[in-house]
């Protein structure tokens, strides 16, 4: 989903339940307009959620995909947490 987009109340539901679904990465989410920051952080936090659970669910001591989208994930949201203006 492009980052501009208008978000439809059938998005944010479905990005309630699974972000990755709906926005491609989580620069997209912080970077979408029509979000709120509250909104922004309990979508990062369910998809922190989600990627941690399949991050546990992994080999120990493997390095892959999920744990840059987790680290990314974390990035983001730590970004928002700590008050960062302009987002």
């Amino acid at each position: 989903m492009a980052r501009d987009k208008k978000l439809s109340k059938n998005d944010i539901a479905q990005a309630r339940l699974d972000p990755g679904s709906v926005f491609e990465t989580p620069e997209d989410l912080l970077e979408n307009p029509f979000l709120s920051r509250s909104d922004k952080i309990d979508l990062l936090k369910r998809w922190k959620y989600d990627a941690q659970e399949v991050s546990n669910a992994t080999a120990e001591g493997m390095i892959g995909e999920n744990n840059d989208l987790l680290h990314r994930v974390c990035l983001a949201l730590g970004y928002l947490e700590e008050g960062s203006p302009g987002r």
